[in-house]
């Protein structure tokens, strides 16, 4: 409980330096979001669709105008107008909010979310993203054991590594594959068991000792 309410006080005391960074990008466009389980209270989140920074939440004993616009006035008066609002309230009218221009003004953002909430809703899709998320941490991870193709590098997977001691990257690799191999979904994987495979395959040629060679210019080491 003492996190979430340190949580709030940080968010609090952020607000100014949100706002300013919000309007040097242009503004910000205002997600509404809902969620309730069975007869509780709903949990209503405030969320800046550009930016994916968290505004606000409130619990509301209702999911109407009386209860939503004092919300809302908090989040105009913390962070600015918004340049549009986007929700799934259809008949809700928050005229108090007076956002920059008309209310039909924002009816296509209405619209756009109403056509995309299906296919958000989505099992498959979902299934699907999972999957790609939990591919994206094993590669997060090799990435970092490796320090090859950097986030801060324009180069992407062309990036050729960053300097580090041979040895110390072959004990970081090691670490991931004990990681990988130790993953509960590791013996249903076939994606997982080719990339072991690959490393296994090329572990001596990765990992070779660096060979000593004369140069006019005196002795030098070559990683092969």
């Amino acid at each position: 409980m003492k996190f979430i309410v340190y949580l709030a006080l940080a968010h609090q005391r952020r607000a100014p330096a949100i706002a300013a960074d919000m309007r040097e990008r242009g503004g910000y466009i205002c997600h509404l979001d809902a969620t309730c389980e069975g007869r509780d209270t709903f949990l209503m989140s405030s969320i800046d669709s550009l930016s994916d920074i968290v505004l606000g939440n409130v619990k509301l004993p209702a999911e109407d105008e009386a209860h939503i616009v004092p919300f809302l006035e908090r989040i105009k008066n913390d962070f600015g107008v918004p340049l549009a609002l986007v929700h799934d309230m259809g008949i809700l009218k928050l005229t108090t909010l007076q956002m920059r221009g008309k209310w039909r003004d924002n009816t296509p953002y209405f619209r756009i979310h109403n056509a995309l909430k299906p296919i958000m809703q989505d099992k498959t899709l979902w299934k699907a993203v999972e999957a790609l998320e939990s591919k994206i941490i094993v590669f997060e991870k090799l990435r970092n054991a490796m320090r090859i193709a950097q986030p801060t590098d324009s180069r992407g997977l062309n990036d050729e590594g960053h300097t580090g001691h041979i040895r110390t990257i072959e004990k970081r690799v090691r670490a991931f594959r004990t990681w990988l191999t130790g993953c509960p979904d590791y013996p249903g994987s076939a994606t997982a068991h080719k990339m072991i495979g690959q490393i296994d395959k090329y572990w001596q040629k990765l990992f070779a000792d660096p060979i000593q060679t004369q140069t006019p210019s005196g002795s030098v080491l070559i990683q092969p």
